[in-house]
């Protein structure tokens, strides 16, 4: 029996017997707990193991709990992350179809549903910083003087970080292609 450390060693490698399973408990939580059929098994596995790599490449696991029990905690919230983004992006369609004057045509629409999910998804893997200053930015309309101050940063450093969070949603959409 392979320890956590030994594990996460072989897993970061791309050591197969390592991978399969890491990908085994997570296999076991997305089918066990996927209760849409909207939302593709697939996807779920694949994100999650995006994001445990990000998170041991970045020493963010703190043996605290076991690393089967980590990575089906980083699935269990990978599927409400997709859930959500998924109501996001219906919400989202729905609103710019009412808006448009214009009907669109049935394949327009699904390419346009299609592109809020996967921008979703990007958004949904990226670290909690972006996330929220990205809603600061779009969804509360603020300028970046005015989340500077509420961060008590520098507007520089406000501009950098964005810079940088765009940087990773660029570099997780590649990933998904």
């Amino acid at each position: 029996m392979l320890s956590d450390r030994e594990i996460i060693r072989g897993f970061l490698q791309g050591d197969t017997q390592s991978v399969e399973l890491v990908q085994t408990w997570i296999v076991y939580v997305v089918h066990a707990r996927l209760w849409t059929q909207d939302i593709q098994a697939e996807d779920i596995v694949s994100d999650t193991i995006l994001k445990l790599l990000v998170n041991l490449r970045d020493n963010k696991f703190k043996f605290e709990s076991s690393l089967k029990t980590y990575a089906q905690r980083i699935a269990r919230f990978t599927i409400i992350d997709h859930v959500r983004a998924q109501r996001r992006a219906r919400e989202y369609v729905k609103e710019m179809s009412l808006m448009s004057a214009e009907q669109e045509s049935p394949a327009r629409a699904f390419e346009n549903e299609e592109e809020m999910t996967l921008f979703l998804r990007v958004v949904s893997l990226l670290p909690q910083e972006c996330r929220d200053l990205w809603a600061m930015i779009h969804n509360e309309e603020m300028s970046y003087v005015e989340i500077a101050e509420r961060l008590s940063l520098t507007e520089g450093a406000v501009k950098t970080r964005v810079l940088r969070c765009k940087q990773r949603a660029i570099v997780l959409r590649k990933k998904m292609e």
